[in-house]
């Protein structure tokens, strides 16, 4: 009979000879020199599930963007292109954080119904592990919790401790939740005591801060809408000033002093909207 390195693998580790070296799948590590890892984080990486593929385009782009401004810095005869590169970095980074940030709230979405089956399961004389790795049928294929318990059963097959693969659940999800379930599970296993009271009031945390984020969402839109309805205003008025004296918008571009004051207050608008929105912007904490 002949067997797969993955099954040696686990056996060595089951009668202890050497520790087991198959871990996550590769796409999912950046080396620490990396440009993407230097640039914004491994945390960040992680929780945007983003892939070594992606990491290499995102690097390929971001030397393009700069090798393009220092070019065209060096056609002026001036530095201020080479300030776009920082903006760009900002887009790139914007654009992660809200992608870990959709993986969050659909984790957070099916994160009620995990807790109160698990607790169910429990109640019924389930063992809490069995339970565990038994919830991903409740959801479905594309979501992240059926992810999360996918990897799970993955860490247990491959000869992983309970302990190690409990800690590791969902580990690259920023919800601050996890934690808290994470070590009370653990705690359950090694004292043996009962975990559906703990996952049923786990529940009701959940539920009132899913309750109080709706509510903030209702209170700072008026706070959006008003950030919209001054950048639009502000743009209807430059409008007018364009159609109707056209003649005073040219002078005041032509004037080296103009056009410095209009480039300064396009960005202060720019600034404020984006300030007001980004204080409006709700976060899973």
């Amino acid at each position: 009979m002949f067997f797969s390195s993955s099954e040696v693998s686990r056996a060595r580790l089951l009668i202890g000879e050497e520790a087991y070296v198959e871990e996550a799948p590769a796409e999912t590590e950046f080396p620490k020199e990396s440009i993407e890892n230097s640039l914004f984080g491994t945390k960040l990486l992680q929780s945007a599930a983003l892939t070594l593929e992606e990491g290499d385009k995102i690097k390929k782009r971001i030397l393009f963007v700069a090798l393009l401004l220092a070019c065209v810095s060096l056609l002026l005869k001036t530095f201020l292109p080479l300030v776009l590169i920082a903006l760009h970095l900002v887009i790139e980074k914007g654009v992660l954080e809200s992608r870990s940030k959709k993986r969050v709230d659909s984790f957070d979405k099916d994160y009620t119904a995990f807790l109160l089956s698990l607790a169910s399961g429990v109640k019924t004389g389930l063992d809490p592990l069995v339970a565990l790795t038994t919830a991903g049928h409740l959801f479905t294929k594309d979501s992240e919790m059926q992810g999360c318990i996918t990897k799970l059963n993955h860490s247990l097959e491959r000869g992983k401790s309970e302990e190690e693969a409990i800690r590791e659940f969902a580990a690259d999800i920023a919800h601050p939740d996890l934690r808290l379930f994470r070590t009370a599970f653990v705690l359950a296993r090694k004292e043996g005591s009962s975990l559906a009271e703990c996952l049923q009031r786990l529940a009701r945390v959940t539920r009132q801060r899913q309750s109080f984020r709706r509510k903030i969402l209702s209170a700072v839109a008026m706070q959006k809408l008003s950030a919209f309805g001054i950048g639009g205003c502000a743009i209807v008025i430059c409008i007018i000033q364009a159609t109707g004296n056209p003649e005073a918008i040219q002078t005041a571009l032509e004037h080296p002093m103009g056009s410095k004051m209009l480039a300064v207050g396009a960005v202060l608008i720019l600034t404020g909207i984006v300030w007001m929105l980004r204080m409006a912007k709700a976060r899973l904490m």
